[in-house]
């Protein structure tokens, strides 16, 4: 890709000067406050005071103004007409005269034809002027906006520095020799130009190479060229015109003027895509075809994109002519020629790109239908009248056409990225950001990107638009925005305009019936430094600078590369499942249930076999220590591990974890110490962790959000199979004559298989999808050198972020496992040490995340939306509730009940088992009602409750039923309150947010899980020890610590004996203590529900395509 030179930040001009400033052709003018921009539309007095220059087409021009001043001073003895507008062509001056008297029945205009001569009195032009009272001023200035159709401010000047002779029909007694008109070279070099653009990287080539500069037709204005396309079509049909989308505010407007009848389907979607498709149907029957049907790709100002692949084929049915501007697409992005029998664009805007200069264009489709009536009549009527100077220019301007649209492509990209995630936030004023790459219509618009070369990346185009809460924010922020301000789009320089305000004022009841808000900001993206353009932003908003993120991504080459790509791999996602059929989507999800049934047996083997396998080492009291430094490990992966799904794919970070998985299976089936069976355990858990963050985002991904419950009821229901499938496992690898290690064997064979068959299905239709729209090609690479490689990488990713929040997990945590064991328990200076340093560079971690890090490891501004910050605290406490006694359950029930290991593993894993059954139900609820707030909440009452009832029945001599009962009844309130904090999460933010706000929910559950662990293992080691050194028999004093270090010698005491009752009252004690620690975080965790939003999920589907809806 080539490297993209930007231009500096040019200070906006005063009120009422050009934009671009001291630029005397200039179409747009500074209006620097909401106020002036009102006072634009309704021509006040202050404004007009101030305003020097304005778009052509509504302010005349003060060349212009001087050439009609000079007119009516030449016909003042002719004519008391007091008003004037000249026009390049007889036929323009009359249509104008028509309206004129179709408006005002008393008016009387007159056309005078003017002929301008030289010095030597040799013709140079014809000018038909258009002479009027006062009065009419608005019907004839209405017509010359319209339409286009007048003269330029370029052949006005040319008139007056020329000192040209202005003459009339009187003076020549009516004898004049006629002018013909050709195109100019500057115009050929145009037409050919365009031509070129349509040949380059197309979508069918074999469309596009029809194209010859005959097909393509220049106009002074883009209006002229939307004029002269409705007069054609008009000769052709003279039937309905429908307008489809909400259009630029004149289009429509035109077409209702001169059409013989006109409809408006304003919504642009499928629904109305249906309605018309119904029109159709009727007036072919009654014989009254429709004529032509217009549209905007995409539209302006929301930025909607309709189905012109489905409108191609009804208009291929019905035989009605299908008109596209791609203004704002541009030929640089899209190639909608295949699609469209006329092709539309002003080339004022992008195509100029230097808002110094009017012109249109008009592309027929060689390939149409209508190709040959259509090409006939323009042949017959079309005229250049495209002013040589302005096609001189506007030759010029275009020039740089493709990498003026990169950049603008680019910097709206970042702008939009940074805007979106600002509105999500709690405290952000923005309600809505519309740009093509975020809006669900860019299903419509991505299968008509251009194929990717070398010189430019398509994108989706350098517009976008703001809406605000309130007309007080958006005003705000516009005031406080240091850019120019002005009408038009497509410049050099970054324009805002308050678009209803400026447009629609004296409508905006009926544009706010379309969406279009009266707080709505326009934002055509220039050529400026992206960093500049975001500084801009963010002090407008009173966002934090990020000057850090920007030196240092300056230095490295990659400044537009990180944010460009941010999402690509929840774009390529959707894409996914846009193209693949429902066995696939029946496939995905048997791998994603294949994750969870492998982790829920390898959850068993760790909670069943665990305690064995760290006997066998002697370290049974190891299983809190083991338990945490897999938590920590898992924790610090999740963000990391966010980036990854959404840059470079969701089957690239499934696949690495896949592989992490693998290996950490193989170092338990080969370990021979507890360092090994450590590190082994630590793989395992990251690995399969990350599996089942990968699997909760694909979930999210190929399901709405409505039935997002439905779906991770699929992929958690093998626990039913592993809740007893997994303890008689267990208990059968540590039966006598077997061998413990294939039980992790088996995982590490059976892992690469969904693997394998979850990568060839997300390849396979990605790959489709990019052989369906070949403009998906990803993008070519900027070449770096390998320090800029590893500083990008290190970069991206905040490792030094990631090292500093381990090094503060690990040296907080650890401590509370670790106090039993040190020479002064929790005295011990290094004890003390570690906590508080541990806690400092916990602190230091959030600060330098805020202040320091150029690019943040997560999206940590999530934070701030109150739903998700408060699901995200309620899924810690519930980790820690869970975590703070559940680790040691196998060995209670095995030392206090005399439980099997498979039997103890049975009851262990009731939750697991009776939990998918009720999960369905609750998920079926939510689907059915779009509620979940009060399914949650009564959840958390229950599992409060039965928490507590475990501590009543923790009492030696209990029956073992009231324990299983308890687990059952704690297995429905798991899984309402576990669905309440999946679903409640997503559905707070945006569906590129999902990774990134699954992540944070993820690392949230793994502190609490750590800190429960803590909790756990600080109570564990500060309980147990003590009671058995005060209740066993005094002939086992001295072997306290091999009994509390080995659970076969606990085991080994039979029930009934002193030694073994000395056990049970010490479980039973410590067990007490645990599940008090529960109760009290369950109760917190009950009253942040209660104070939780209760979101409709209906409203937001989130996932589309192929997917569970």
């Amino acid at each position: 890709m080539v490297a993209r030179h930007y231009v500096d930040l040019l200070p906006p001009p005063p009120l009422g000067h050009a934009v671009p400033n001291n630029i005397h052709h200039a179409i747009s003018v500074q209006m620097p406050e909401w106020e002036d921009m009102k006072g634009l539309l309704l021509r006040t007095e202050r404004i007009l005071k101030v305003q020097k220059i304005g778009y052509p087409r509504s302010f005349i021009h003060p060349d212009v103004a001087d050439f009609h001043r000079r007119i009516l001073e030449k016909t003042s003895s002719q004519t008391t007409r007091t008003s004037c507008l000249a026009f390049p062509a007889l036929r323009h001056a009359e249509a104008c005269v028509h309206l004129v008297k179709a408006k005002n029945t008393n008016a009387l205009p007159e056309v005078v034809e003017i002929a301008l001569r030289d010095s030597n009195q040799s013709l140079v032009a014809l000018v038909y002027a258009v002479l009027y009272d006062t009065a009419y001023l608005n019907s004839a200035l209405e017509f010359w906006r319209l339409t286009g159709t007048g003269i330029s401010s370029r052949f006005a000047e040319s008139v007056i520095v020329k000192g040209l002779d202005i003459s009339t029909s009187n003076e020549w007694n009516g004898i004049v020799k006629s002018i013909s008109r050709q195109s100019d070279g500057y115009s050929i070099i145009i037409r050919e130009r365009i031509c070129h653009l349509l040949n380059r990287s197309p979508l069918h080539p074999e469309i596009s190479a029809l194209v010859t500069p005959s097909e393509v037709y220049l106009y002074p204005t883009g209006m002229s060229a939307i004029y002269h396309t409705s007069q054609a079509l008009k000769r052709w049909r003279n039937t309905q015109s429908v307008v489809f989308g909400f259009l630029y505010e004149l289009t429509p407007k035109l077409l209702q003027l001169y059409s013989e009848s006109f409809h408006f389907y304003g919504f642009g979607t499928e629904a109305e895509i249906d309605q018309l498709e119904i029109r159709l149907e009727e007036n072919q029957k009654s014989n009254r075809p429709v004529q032509s049907v217009w549209c905007e790709c995409p539209s302006n100002p929301l930025l909607h994109s309709v189905n012109l692949t489905r409108l191609r084929r009804l208009a291929n049915k019905y035989l009605f002519a299908l008109i596209v501007d791609e203004t704002i697409g541009t030929f640089a992005n899209l190639d909608l020629l295949p699609v469209a029998d006329v092709l539309i664009t002003s080339l004022t805007k992008a195509f100029s790109g230097n808002a110094d200069v009017m012109g249109g264009s008009v592309v027929l489709n060689p390939s149409s239908p209508l190709y040959q009536d259509l090409k006939q009549i323009l042949s017959e009527t079309y005229v250049p009248e495209l002013h040589p100077q302005d096609a001189a220019v506007l030759e010029y301007n275009s020039r740089q056409f493709l990498p003026r649209i990169d950049k603008m492509n680019s910097n709206a990209y970042q702008l939009v990225t940074l805007l979106s995630s600002y509105a999500s936030q709690s405290n952000s004023v923005i309600t809505k950001v519309f740009h093509p790459s975020i809006l669900p219509s860019r299903v419509n618009y991505d299968p008509h990107l251009r194929r990717s070369t070398p010189e430019m990346v398509p994108g989706h185009g350098g517009l976008f638009t703001i809406e605000f809460e309130s007309e007080k924010a958006a005003s705000t922020f516009f005031n406080h925005l240091d850019l120019h301000k002005g009408p038009s789009l497509g410049a050099c320089v970054t324009l805002a305009q308050p678009y209803v305000q400026t447009v629609f004022a004296l409508e905006k009841e009926w544009a706010a019936y379309y969406g279009l808000s009266e707080t709505i900001v326009r934002i055509s993206v220039g050529l400026e430094d992206p960093h500049a353009l975001t500084r801009a932003f963010r002090k407008a908003f009173n966002m934090p600078d990020d000057d850090a993120a920007a030196g240092i991504a300056r230095k490295l080459d990659v400044q537009g590369d990180i944010a460009a790509e941010a999402y690509q791999g929840v774009d390529d996602m959707e894409r996914v499942t846009q193209h693949w059929g429902y066995s696939a989507l029946v496939f995905t999800y048997f791998c994603l249930w294949g994750v969870y049934l492998l982790w829920g047996f390898e959850r068993s083997f760790e909670r069943n076999l665990g305690p064995n396998i760290q006997s066998l080492f002697g370290k049974h009291s190891y299983l809190a220590t083991v338990s945490l430094a897999a938590n920590i490990a898992s924790g610090a992966v999740y963000m990391p591990l966010a980036k990854i799904l959404d840059k470079y794919g969701r089957v690239q970070a499934f696949l690495a974890m896949n592989l992490v998985t693998i290996m950490g299976s193989i170092l338990i089936a080969g370990c021979h110490n507890i360092a090994t069976y450590i590190a082994g355990i630590v793989f395992v858990t990251v690995g399969f962790s990350a599996l089942s963050y990968c699997t909760d985002v694909l979930t999210a991904d190929t399901s709405v959000l409505a039935s997002r419950g439905i779906a991770l009821a699929i992929t958690g229901c093998g626990s039913i199979i592993t809740g007893f499938g997994g303890s008689a496992a267990s208990a059968h690898a540590f039966a006598p004559g077997q061998n413990w290690r294939w039980s992790y064997g088996a995982l590490s064979i059976c892992i690469p298989v969904v693997g394998i068959i979850m990568g060839y299905l997300l390849f396979k239709f990605d790959r489709k999808a990019r052989e369906d729209s070949s403009a998906l090609t990803p993008p070519t690479k900027p070449k770096r050198n390998i320090v800029q490689k590893i500083g990008a990488f290190v970069l991206e990713f905040d490792i030094l972020g990631v090292l500093i929040f381990i090094t503060g997990e690990v040296l907080f945590l650890l401590p509370f496992s670790l106090a039993e064991s040190a020479p002064h328990g929790w005295s011990t200076g290094y004890i003390i040490a570690m906590i508080v340093l541990g806690f400092l560079i916990l602190a230091g971690f959030v600060l330098y995340e805020k202040f320091v890090a150029p690019i943040p490891v997560a999206d940590w501004k999530l934070l701030t939306t109150p739903t998700l910050l408060n699901i995200i605290v309620i899924n810690a406490l519930l980790s820690i509730a869970i975590s703070t006694w559940d680790a040691y359950f196998t060995s209670y029930l095995r030392v206090v009940y005399g439980q099997s290991l498979a039997d103890a593993g049975y009851i262990n894993s009731v939750t697991n088992t009776v939990s998918p059954f009720w999960t369905f139900i609750v998920a079926f609820i939510i689907r059915g009602t779009g509620r979940y707030k009060w399914l949650f909440f009564s959840g958390s009452v229950v599992y409060t409750l039965f928490v507590g009832l475990l501590i009543y029945f923790r009492r030696p001599g209990t029956r073992i039923g009231y324990i299983i009962m308890c687990e059952v009844f704690l297995s429905f309130a798991q899984s309402q309150v576990i669905l309440g904090v999946q679903v409640g999460a997503v559905a707070a933010v945006t569906h590129r947010q999902v990774a990134a706000a699954i992540g944070i929910l993820g690392v949230s559950g793994y502190i609490g899980n750590a800190l429960g662990d803590t909790i756990q293992g600080a109570i564990w080691t500060n309980s147990l020890p003590a009671e058995l050194q005060a209740r066993l028999p005094a002939n086992l004093l001295d072997k306290w610590d091999d009994i509390y270090g080995d659970i076969d010698q606990q085991l080994a005491y039979p029930i009934g004996s002193p030694a073994r009752t000395a056990i049970i009252d010490s479980y039973a004690v410590a067990q007490t203590r645990m599940l008090t620690a529960g109760v009290v975080v369950s109760f917190v965790m009950v009253v942040l529900i209660a104070l939780l939003k209760d979101i409709r999920l209906k409203k937001n589907p989130q996932a589309k395509g192929k997917v569970i809806g």
